[in-house]
């Protein structure tokens, strides 16, 4: 009976320090992630190291295959000036939302929409027209060309300069 009680005992204080641990994290995330979100405007250089630890953090806390890692992946893609990298950073993006969402889904057209815009943003145009391209093949395949979704995506996507 002793040795239940000090396993059970063990185990709490395992626990709790879990919690701690996770609490702490979360809090270092959180503050990686206002900061990215004060400076991306501003001041490009600390938002950029603010969005690579939001991203590096959040894929420790979300799972590196969950949609607000994808997200995550997106904000510190879009602040890099090297194209390769990127690239990289926003393919494994695009990985991790056809993971959840399906590859062929219509879920998809949004976020390859949202990476088009953020790209253009950016004056990234031609990653920023791969991501339009690749929304209008899944809005022509979900919707057809007569819809008026494929309307207004492909309005939306020509009225960037590529």
């Amino acid at each position: 009976m002793k040795k239940f009680f000090l396993k059970l005992i063990l185990g709490l204080l395992v626990s709790c320090f879990s919690l701690a641990q996770s609490t702490i994290e979360m809090d270092e995330f959180n503050a990686a992630y206002f900061q990215y979100g004060e400076a991306k405007d501003t001041k490009p250089d600390v938002a950029r190291e603010a969005a690579r630890r939001a991203y590096e953090m959040g894929k420790e806390l979300f799972g590196a295959e969950s949609e607000r890692s994808a997200m995550l992946a997106v904000n510190y893609a879009t602040l890099l000036e090297n194209e390769t990298d990127a690239r990289y950073y926003l393919d494994e993006a695009v990985e991790t939302y056809q993971s959840v969402f399906g590859f062929y889904s219509e879920s998809i057209i949004d976020p390859l929409i949202s990476l088009g815009i953020r790209l253009s943003d950016r004056e990234k145009f031609d990653l920023s027209e791969e991501y339009y391209l690749r929304a209008l093949q899944l809005t022509e395949r979900h919707f057809g060309l007569d819809s008026s979704f494929y309307d207004f995506v492909s309005h939306f996507s020509n009225s960037f300069h590529f």
